[in-house]
């Protein structure tokens, strides 16, 4: 099963008809058309292709773009979305880290194949990078420019730790459009301004920080941090619009928790 049959058979309902005499130089699969039409001088993933010289059925649809001109379906290169072999799930930013966390709220059922793609800039075609994934509990999530496992079990603390990061004040919460402690950008850096610590809490915010450094060269970083929602930090209990457990279990222990064991707090 490559990817682009299950993109293929997500967004047509049925297997793509693979006819030819060569090979894909996308997937490997039988192929007819010829290759240098859609690889074009200022494509730069050269070395992700393999040795055929053809585009099969599946991949030319694929690498479509007229679709999304015509308004006939969106082109896959312009958007995030989970694939299945049931259909497909377009998601924004605000969703990306709901869907990380749970792929099943996409229609994702164990066992079948399906694709997570991650697409920051909305310019990259990513399915000959991507590798198809059978499991809610481990699966792989492709981005523009790199891909890797992702097991949101083992991303829970840090994605709380995040979420304490990237909420607001309960004065904040009254106005209009609240600020949240820290911008994204910071969040990814650790390095934010001295006022924002300030306000935050040092001890709380060094505490995190010493927590997360670990883990913020990660591409599951980046993607968290793209995908999180700002909250009310007067709501303990809810992140993300839904009910979490925080309860320490084994290695998993928010931020917050953290710091209380070891005394960090004011």
């Amino acid at each position: 099963m490559t990817p682009s049959k299950i993109i293929y058979r997500a967004m047509n309902g049925a297997d793509p008809v693979y006819t030819g005499d060569t090979i894909c130089k996308f997937c490997g699969m039988p192929a007819e058309r010829n290759a240098k039409r859609y690889i074009k001088p200022t494509f730069t993933d050269i070395h992700f292709l393999g040795p055929g010289d053809g585009v099969c059925t599946a991949c030319v649809f694929a690498l479509d773009d007229r679709r999304g001109q015509e308004n006939t379906m969106p082109s896959c290169r312009k958007m995030s979305a989970i694939y299945t072999l049931h259909g497909y799930h377009k998601f924004d930013a605000l969703s990306a880290f709901e869907l990380m966390m749970d792929p099943q709220k996409a229609g994702v059922q164990d066992g079948e194949p399906f694709l997570f793609f991650l697409n920051y800039s909305k310019k990259k075609h990513l399915f000959y990078k991507a590798r198809v994934s059978f499991s809610t509990r481990s699966f792989w999530v492709q981005t523009d420019n790199i891909g890797f496992m992702f097991s949101p079990d083992e991303w829970k603390d840090v994605a709380n730790m995040v979420q304490e990061l990237y909420s607001y004040s309960k004065e904040e919460a009254k106005k209009k459009n609240p600020m949240t402690y820290f911008t994204k950008a910071e969040i990814l850096s650790l390095m934010p301004s001295l006022h924002r610590i300030e306000k935050f809490g040092a001890n709380r915010f060094f505490a995190i920080k010493e927590s997360l450094m670990m883990y913020k060269s990660h591409p599951a970083y980046e993607a968290i941090v793209y995908g999180i929602r700002p909250k009310d930090d007067n709501d303990d209990r809810t992140k993300n619009g839904r009910q979490i457990d925080t309860r320490i279990d084994g290695n998993i222990q928010c931020g917050t928790q953290r710091a209380q064991q070891n005394g960090l707090f004011d």
